[in-house]
């Protein structure tokens, strides 16, 4: 029998399949941004954008239209990000849809919204610097990118169609209220255990964990993330080892930071070869 402790909603697996459910990914949708949404489309099962060879590319976990020209990117974040991630998927969904000769007017209304299982507000202390300090996150269940102009005499929101917004798993309990649908759904975001539906108070949550206890009977579809986590721990060893042994033969502090980064690509392009994944999608799982 698999162990199914690993297959939570934050899988990077488990995640895009649960919310390809129409009625689920419309009602997060909603709640989230506060708005009504009449349908939306799926526009592809996980959208891949490939520029050239010497660039990243970017792999959207659910990417989705609405019948009012808007499009929406939601991801899955287990390890803290720049925000310049959202940044360039940013930048990377404009220009599939501006396509060459179009004019910038034509450009969507566009959402990226990232469920963090970490507080983006929290600000690590740098290890390398013993002047830098630890920054607590404000501990809400999400944060929404807001643009200005600005000068002296004031300023006036700086509207060109985007926006971000980040969800927060690890939020505090005190502003549960403040938004109870959404953190009912982010408390599901990593529970191991399968819930009935009837236990959960909102239809966001209760959609969700049908979802998840769907995934977890296709005997398939374990699996394969099965096989693959034990691929993970295997391509972990041995990049460590890898990284020791390129370290040792440099022999600087220096060599051993180079000979892990070696490692580490090495474990990418063999992911990369085994799972026919492409750059950015085998770097997510493995940074």
């Amino acid at each position: 029998m698999s162990d199914l402790s690993s297959i939570t909603l934050s899988h990077f697996l488990v995640f895009p399949e649960v919310m390809r459910n129409e009625a689920l990914c419309k009602r997060f949708l909603e709640q989230v941004l506060d708005i009504k949404i009449r349908k939306i489309v799926f526009l592809q099962k996980e959208a891949a954008y490939k520029e050239s060879r010497t660039r990243h590319g970017i792999r959207l976990d659910v990417y989705v239209e609405d019948d009012a020209d808007s499009v929406y990117d939601v991801e899955m974040q287990n390890s803290i990000e720049s925000l310049k991630r959202v940044r360039y998927y940013q930048s990377g969904i404009d220009r599939q849809i501006l396509k060459s000769g179009a004019f910038y007017t034509q450009l969507k209304t566009s959402f990226i919204i990232m469920v963090c299982n970490y507080d983006p507000t929290h600000v690590k202390k740098d290890p390398k610097d013993p002047a830098s300090r630890e920054i607590p996150g404000l501990a809400y269940p999400m944060y929404k990118r807001e643009s200005v102009m600005a000068c002296p005499v004031g300023s006036t929101v700086y509207d060109d169609g985007s926006h971000a917004v980040f969800l927060n798993t690890r939020y505090d309990p005190k502003y549960r209220e403040d938004m109870p649908e959404v953190c009912e759904f982010l408390d599901l975001i990593n529970e191991k255990r399968d819930i009935s539906p009837e236990a959960l108070k909102y239809p966001l949550a209760q959609m969700a964990a049908e979802g998840i206890t769907r995934f977890r009977q296709n005997e398939e579809k374990v699996e394969e993330i099965m096989t693959l986590a034990e691929y993970l721990k295997e391509q972990e060893y041995k990049a460590r080892e890898e990284g020791k042994m390129d370290g040792v033969t440099i022999g600087r502090e220096e060599g051993r930071e180079e000979g892990k980064a070696i490692g580490i690509e090495k474990s990418i392009q063999k992911l990369m070869k085994a799972q026919n994944l492409t750059r950015e999608e085998a770097e997510k799982i493995l940074l």
